[in-house]
């Protein structure tokens, strides 16, 4: 990219100079001053050029940047938000469980209970006929002394 190619016409000349006052002198005519502003002058529009170029190459990288991290920041967003439920969805599933928990906690104690009361019936049974075959038991007996006293103190 030289200063007579076509991405610089400001530097495209067919005579020697772009200043119209010379446009019939030639390069001997000319004293070296002009030259040297021309110079200045092409250097200072190259340096615009270059600057302006830097400037659309920043802008398409902070526009490119600024892209990357809005897409950044929404999956964030989204991996945020399905935390977020997978969260609630466990908040709900443990709620549910603990309501089976006490649902089966009150069914087991009242299955507790009515062994208890059956357990307790049962002894309250058990025990009566225990009582009842023990003194059915001393009756005999005693009835069977009484019978062997009467049988022994006759014979005697």
């Amino acid at each position: 990219m030289g200063f007579g190619s076509p991405e610089w016409p400001f530097l495209q000349r067919t005579g020697c100079c772009l200043d119209k006052r010379h446009s019939g002198t030639t390069k001997r005519q000319h004293s070296r001053p002009v030259a040297a502003g021309e110079a200045q002058a092409g250097l200072k529009q190259e340096q615009a050029y270059v600057r302006d170029e830097f400037g659309k190459i920043l802008e398409r990288e902070r526009i490119s940047s600024n892209e990357h991290l809005t897409r950044a920041i929404l999956r964030e967003r989204a991996a945020t938000e399905e935390e977020r439920q997978k969260a609630q969805r466990f908040a709900r599933q443990l709620e549910e469980k603990d309501r089976e928990l006490k649902k089966h906690d009150a069914y087991y104690k009242e299955q507790l209970a009515r062994l208890e009361e059956r357990s307790a019936q049962f002894y309250k049974v058990t025990t009566e006929q225990y009582q009842k075959a023990a003194d059915e038991v001393s009756a005999r007996f005693k009835s069977a002394q009484w019978v062997l006293s009467v049988f022994c103190s006759s014979n005697i």
